[in-house]
């Protein structure tokens, strides 16, 4: 039987929280230096152990007994700085070096409210059922999420849906923490939210990423750029070096279109970076991604884990020994940073071969070949 790959909703920098920030003036500041303190937000007093780090990197520190953090960055603009603790909410701030001259950050935590009135209760067995669920859609189906393995997979816990009776929500009041064996990095994923629903066929999930690699890095080189390859990261940074010829990518528009008979089909039409990019006029750092519908992209090689999918699931869609095929499906233009990262996740769907790819897959944003 033909095994259906699942579209995707990929997510991860969607929602945006802020309590409160406070800027006190700190003399001697250095701009490449973040300064700062963690608070509670209902009694003033210092938070130890908190999390402070460069969204979906693996620059980061932790807040010492008095609150206090110094974090060394060596690139602050439009970089998004988390700061979490467990049972708090994370705060998402946008950094910008001229802002920041001079300037301590004061960051104040709220609790996250309870929800346990409406946390699913269910059987061992119903639990263990949902817990599948969620590694499918949340860490993949790839030989890279095999060897992935969820920490504190205990401290997930399930909701009931919005999407129909079926779905699911996914919660966990602490980060999750992930050990990904294949490429080498202890992973800290604060998630926001995580939806199921089988009946639409649709998964989305988002939250905040801190990436700690293993001390051995040299064992994961060839591994992180075997991942790296044919990638949305690979694909997303070559539209914007204009080198989607060179890195072997193609893309077509798709429009659906009805045929005398009736019946419905795609019309594909060849695009270039130039028909699909441009600049955001509002803030010349971001580049929006404009398709009338859909977007076929096509890495015109095969892959390590286009092989090992092929191996696992034959018939799945967008996946052939030659090259591997995926399908975005865009509900409005796409914001990307100028480092490829995608500002407006939640308007992205993802079908075919990327839709196999989940946060096992992912490598930090700063990632470079050869890393």
């Amino acid at each position: 039987m033909q095994r259906k790959s699942p579209t995707t909703l990929i997510a991860f920098l969607g929602i945006r929280l802020f309590v409160s920030i406070f800027f006190l003036h700190l003399p001697g500041f250095v701009s490449a230096q973040l300064v700062g303190r963690v608070l509670s937000y209902e009694d003033n007093k210092p938070i130890a152990g908190a999390s402070i780090y460069i969204n979906n990197t693996s620059i980061g520190t932790t807040s010492s007994a008095t609150g206090d953090f110094y974090l060394q960055v060596s690139e602050i603009q439009n970089k998004e700085l988390i700061v979490s603790y467990v049972g708090y909410e994370p705060i998402r701030y946008e950094l910008s070096g001229p802002d920041l001259a001079g300037k301590r950050l004061v960051f104040k935590l709220a609790e996250k409210e309870q929800e346990m009135e409406a946390v699913l209760v269910m059987t061992d067995p119903e639990r263990r059922r949902l817990l599948q669920i969620f590694k499918i859609n949340f860490v993949g189906q790839t030989r890279e999420a095999e060897r992935t393995s969820i920490e504190n997979i205990k401290d997930i816990y399930f909701l009931p849906g919005k999407d129909g009776p079926k779905s699911i929500i996914a919660k966990a009041d602490a980060p999750i923490r992930l050990k990904n064996r294949m490429l080498g990095y202890d992973i800290s994923f604060d998630l926001i939210e995580f939806a199921y629903d089988p009946v639409g066929g649709t998964t989305s999930f988002f939250g905040y990423t801190r990436y700690e690699s293993f001390s051995d890095k040299n064992k994961y080189i060839k591994n992180r750029a075997n991942a790296y390859e044919g990638s949305t990261q690979h694909f997303f940074k070559s539209v914007l070096a204009n080198k989607l010829e060179e890195e072997k990518f193609s893309m077509l528009g798709l429009k659906e279109m009805k045929a005398a008979d009736g019946q419905k089909m795609d019309i594909g039409y060849p695009l270039t970076k130039a028909q699909v990019l441009t600049r955001d006029s509002a803030d010349t750092t971001t580049f929006i991604l404009k398709v009338e519908e859909r977007l076929q992209v096509k890495y015109l090689k095969a892959t390590p884990g286009s092989r090992y999918l092929q191996g696992k699931f034959p018939f799945a869609r967008g996946i052939s020994k030659s090259m591997v095929q995926s399908t975005l499906h865009f509900t409005g233009p796409l914001y990307i940073s100028a480092d490829a990262v995608i500002i407006n996740p939640l308007d992205l769907q993802v079908a075919e071969y990327w839709s196999f790819e989940k946060l096992a897959n992912l490598l930090p944003q700063d990632y470079k070949p050869g890393d």
